[in-house]
């Protein structure tokens, strides 16, 4: 179960839930419309849900309450953990995005495994048997321990969207211009910046097909409001050899690729919630 094959499987979120998505099959994972972020975890069958309450308002301020819940998706066991920001599936594991002071990637296994340590890397992402690591040292895009193969420069942002496969072959990012690009034995980018990025996480799977968030020519309204207009953003498929990106999702955000046997076991656990919730 170390990487994506040819099944073709996602999971994304869409208004604050998230869905799985299997060639022409669209399952509706969780019911809260309040997920914030979501990661999964295919070597360790686990999901990760960080959810946003809003827990009261001031004169001037609203106060949100966010709680992240890790879910076993074998034996339905969750757990909740308290602290970080954002979610993200990589080293075999989930993790927050950034440490305490947002500064550097946070290596705190929330799974139970142990911690990975990457001290010359600002930002990092390892494959899942963590004999890779690749990420960010200054303005560089690297990959080694310690990082010496240098990739490419990176974008000035405070989060950078790179990510690794999960067996460490290649690297994704993006270039100054918005192209997606992809590193393996060298630098393949995309011909044309042809859709506008969110700049959200994107995914890269083993044979270098990457997903990402991309802002489509459709305008949508958030929760049905009309009063309130807004680019829709899509799932975007930018397969390995292609000069653009297909997209697979009208509506979805932060994709991620899963496995044929994670989706199936994404979609028992939705069942049972359902079934629990009809007691």
């Amino acid at each position: 179960m170390a990487g994506q094959t040819a099944d073709g499987c996602f999971a994304f979120s869409r208004e604050g839930d998230v869905f799985v998505h299997c060639g022409e099959q669209e399952d509706r994972i969780t019911h809260q419309g309040n997920i914030k972020y979501f990661a999964v975890s295919d070597q360790r069958a686990s999901l990760g849900l960080m959810t946003s309450h809003l827990a009261g308002a001031g004169a001037h301020s609203e106060y949100v309450f966010e709680s992240t819940v890790l879910v076993d998706l074998r034996t339905h066991v969750t757990r909740r953990v308290d602290g970080g920001d954002g979610l993200i599936s990589t080293c075999g594991s989930l993790f927050w995005e950034t440490d305490r002071d947002r500064q550097r990637s946070s290596g705190r296994d929330l799974l139970g495994g142990p911690d990975v340590v990457a001290p010359l890397y600002d930002w990092f992402r390892c494959s899942a048997d963590r004999r890779v690591i690749a990420g960010i040292k200054g303005a560089g895009l690297y990959r080694g321990t310690p990082p010496t193969e240098r990739l490419g420069d990176t974008r000035n942002v405070p989060f950078s969207p790179f990510n690794l496969s999960p067996d460490g072959s290649k690297v994704a990012d993006y270039d100054s211009s918005g192209r997606v690009c992809v590193y393996s034995e060298g630098r393949v980018c995309q011909a044309q910046p042809d859709l506008n990025p969110t700049y959200d996480l994107l995914s890269i799977d083993d044979r270098g097909n990457v997903l990402v968030s991309v802002e489509t020519n459709s305008t949508c309204y958030k929760h049905g409001n009309r009063n309130s207009p807004a680019p829709c953003v899509g799932v975007g498929l930018w397969r390995a050899g292609s000069k653009a990106t297909e997209i697979v999702v009208s509506e979805g955000a932060g994709p991620q690729w899963v496995n044929s046997d994670t989706a199936h076991l994404l979609r028992g656990w939705a069942a049972a919630q359902v079934k629990m919730k009809g007691r």
